[in-house]
């Protein structure tokens, strides 16, 4: 069971994320920020590279786009998922904000 009306959690620094669910969940992440970025989710990274404005990370259907373009091509590394407890998220370079639908996720 999915959370009916899930909130967005934005982000502005780095920070640890509670799955207040019972089962890992696949987050739509949309990165605001420009050029080279790293984004480390439980010390897995995932390399995002000339990124013009911002870019959204969906891992539900394991797709990287802007809106309706692909950008798959400019991400590397797992999508992400949060395991149940205490999450850890971070980036480098010039990352304005995150912002993150969990989708928290119930058996």
């Amino acid at each position: 069971m999915y959370e009916a009306a899930p909130s967005t959690i934005i982000l502005t620094e780095p920070t640890d994320i509670l799955n207040t669910g019972t089962f890992e969940s696949e987050p739509i992440i949309t990165v605001y920020g420009q050029g080279n970025i790293t984004l480390t989710f439980n010390n897995s990274n995932i390399i995002l590279n000339n990124i013009e404005e911002k870019i959204t990370i969906n891992s539900e259907i394991l797709n990287a786009y802007d809106g309706n373009l692909s950008l798959n091509n400019k991400m590397s590394g797992d999508f992400p998922v949060f395991k149940l407890g205490k999450n850890n998220i971070s980036w480098t370079e010039s990352v304005t904000k995150l912002e993150i639908t969990p989708n928290w996720r119930w058996l």
